[in-house]
């Protein structure tokens, strides 16, 4: 991948006081974002926000379902990330990926049914999908070199994402 490799290169999440990586609602009323740790929702007519996780780890990246009723996002404790799901009526929040490998990226299908994001779990970073009812997890790219920030077409038929080839080519 060229002459040096940084940690910075693979893009992980980083505690922040201001608003990180925002989420529009699919009902066009809020947005999600990071902050300070956690999660927020703002309410885009008032301007008030609020606080969408607790804790002592380090929330970040959310992505709100396409119904806009569960968001996914990254948590990090210093030791590990992992993919968190949570429902946002009742609040209950499930692992959904924790594969003791690098987990980046979450991002909703356009369907709902299923969460992409990036892994080392194969080898090198692939874009990967985890199936919501079945928790299956499976590779969706396998090309040598690192592929990031997967981003769904509406339509579900194609996706567009960051490739970092060996060749120093992005």
């Amino acid at each position: 991948y060229r002459h040096h490799i940084y940690l910075e290169g693979y893009e992980l999440p980083f505690y922040g006081h201001g608003p990180l990586d925002p989420a529009p609602a699919p009902d066009g009323r809020s947005l999600y974002f990071s902050g300070m740790g956690w999660i927020w929702k703002l309410d885009l007519q008032t301007g008030e926000a609020l606080r969408i996780t607790q804790g002592g780890a380090c929330d970040s990246r959310p992505s709100i379902s396409p119904d806009g009723k569960r968001l996914v996002f990254l948590r990090d404790d210093t030791r590990t990330l992992w993919i968190v799901i949570k429902d946002l009526d009742s609040g209950r929040e499930r692992e959904l990926v924790r594969s003791g490998k690098l987990d980046l990226d979450p991002v909703f299908a356009p369907d709902g049914r299923s969460v992409l994001y990036t892994s080392s779990e194969g080898g090198d970073l692939d874009l990967w999908r985890v199936d919501l009812g079945s928790g299956e997890r499976r590779p969706v790219t396998t090309e040598a070199g690192l592929e990031l920030k997967p981003q769904p077409a509406p339509d579900g038929r194609h996706l567009l994402y960051l490739a970092k080839k060996r060749a120093g080519d992005d």
